[in-house]
């Protein structure tokens, strides 16, 4: 995990938002490429799955070879392997999309502009849990020097994204303040791509912040372990 650095790792991003726009405005949509499906979901799906893998590792580095305790603080590592597979399926198979739907049809619910937000409501949730998860786990976080910062990082992406999701879930909204419609149509394209290149800097910071984590703790010198950690091991060096 050496190459994902939070340089080489945002950069790459960067670069490859531009790109898709860039592909997307020659053929004629600039939004194209970051449709269902498209080279933009798959982008994410990895993204997601690199910071799974890497949530692994360092759940086995933490580990070291001690034995399984469902209370073990590092417990978080493999929690969040967990989740992020998950998010990488949930992307890759649009598995929220098809619970929106399932709501629909099990309460019989008329798809509205407003209703067709379930599945916004469904990623809410989402964050929500993983808030929950870390925040019950916060020492075993703050352990690692540096980051917390990637993480508020991502978080503020997050936020942001939700935002654009509002004005990228149809342009009713930029219509009812009285814009014409071409207008509308316009800044809801570019909202459209606000909204996904929020998602993927916010994965990429992710991945960069895990990598960190990881190279951190492969440090394996007493320095790099939390205090308590650092006096036993220099009391079983002595």
């Amino acid at each position: 995990m050496h190459f994902f650095t939070f340089r080489r790792t945002v950069l790459g991003t960067i670069c490859f938002i531009l790109l898709a726009v860039l592909l997307g405005a020659a053929e004629g949509d600039i939004t194209d490429h970051f449709g269902e499906g498209k080279i933009g979901t798959v982008v994410s799906g990895i993204l997601l799955a690199l910071i799974g893998l890497t949530n692994f590792r360092i759940w086995q580095v933490r580990r070291s070879g001690q034995p399984f305790r469902l209370s073990a603080p590092e417990n978080l590592w493999l929690l969040l392997s967990v989740a992020f597979f998950f998010l990488f399926l949930d992307e890759s198979f649009q598995i929220h999309e098809a619970m929106d739907q399932t709501i629909h049809r099990i309460t019989g619910i008329t798809e509205t502009a407003v209703t067709d937000r379930i599945d916004d409501l469904i990623i809410l949730a989402y964050g929500l849990i993983g808030v929950a998860i870390l925040f019950f786990y916060r020492h075993e976080v703050t352990r690692i020097p540096g980051l917390v910062p990637f993480m508020v990082a991502a978080f503020a992406l997050t936020v942001l994204q939700t935002g654009f999701d509002a004005l990228s879930n149809g342009n009713e909204l930029l219509t009812w303040f009285g814009l014409p419609e071409g207008l509308a149509e316009s800044l809801y394209n570019w909202a459209n791509i606000a909204e996904e290149a929020l998602k993927l800097l916010a994965e990429a910071a992710l991945l960069a912040g895990f990598a960190h984590a990881l190279r951190y703790l492969r440090g394996g010198s007493p320095r790099n372990a939390a205090p308590e950690e650092r006096s036993n091991e220099t009391a079983r060096m002595e």
